[in-house]
């Protein structure tokens, strides 16, 4: 089950408000820290929603490991707002912190926080699109939300399949300023997902075995040339769709 609609490719995130706008007219724009802001990318996706005619509210601020607090702070933002989406611009933590966002405006009856901690059963949620910026934990097509609290010192997922973005946008020109060490981590997160998925007691998967093991071979020759030079987009080509299908689930179908 894969609802995600994926926008991909070299400069696709310059026409964010042209895929937006036949989805939501209002939006919570939404985002981890200052750099984005810095780096002219916040900016330019707000003058192309601007020029789509959609309107906007922005929430800064999510952290990696993003916090309930904020996420709740963003609920009652986004209500008063009126927003129909939650626009996530950044990697998995911006994206999670977006889906508990979502979850929190279509289930108001129900504690944020509750609903990771006890489980609660919930209503689908807002609507969620992204712009990725970081590809790594393959939230942008995945059906998890992780979110942790500060207070109780507690991280928590909570997986529901109506957690999947409705849009996501892959820009690999957004990535050649990710520090080498990140990305070093998010290579070994795509290949943990995997690893989770292939290494089964599961009999009779073997085209499910043989699509695995290509994404692999693709993040082991990709891989290092991101790392050597983060500049290289269409080696991220290769590396950010491997990071997106190694968690929307296609490689543990069947086990």
């Amino acid at each position: 089950y894969s609802p995600t609609r994926l926008i991909f490719g070299k400069g696709a995130s310059a026409d964010v408000g042209v895929h937006i706008a036949p989805l939501a007219k209002r939006v919570l724009l939404h985002y981890g820290s200052e750099r984005v802001v810095e780096s002219g990318l916040i900016g330019s996706i707000q003058s192309s929603l601007e020029r789509a005619g959609v309107a906007y509210t922005v929430l800064g601020g999510v952290r990696p490991n993003p916090d309930i607090e904020l996420a709740k702070k963003g609920v009652e933002q986004a209500h008063a707002f009126g927003a129909e989406m939650i626009l996530s611009v950044g990697g998995g933590s911006v994206i999670d912190s977006g889906k508990a966002i979502a979850l929190g405006l279509k289930n108001p009856e129900l504690d944020l926080w509750s609903i990771f901690e006890k489980g609660l059963e919930t209503r689908a949620p807002l609507p969620v699109a992204c712009v990725l910026t970081f590809p790594a934990a393959g939230s942008e097509a995945s059906n998890s939300c992780v979110m942790s609290n500060y207070e109780t010192h507690q991280k928590i997922g909570y997986n529901r399949e109506w957690n999947r973005p409705a849009l996501s946008i892959i820009d690999p020109t957004l990535f050649a300023t990710i520090p080498k060490f990140q990305i070093a981590c998010g290579v070994a997160d795509m290949m943990s997902h995997i690893f989770e998925r292939y290494f089964s007691n599961t009999e009779h998967t073997e085209i499910i075995d043989a699509l695995a093991e290509a994404t692999l071979r693709t993040i082991l020759t990709f891989g290092p040339q991101v790392l050597e030079n983060p500049a290289d987009t269409d080696a991220w080509t290769q590396v950010a769709f491997c990071g997106t299908i190694a968690h929307n689930n296609l490689l543990g179908l069947g086990r």
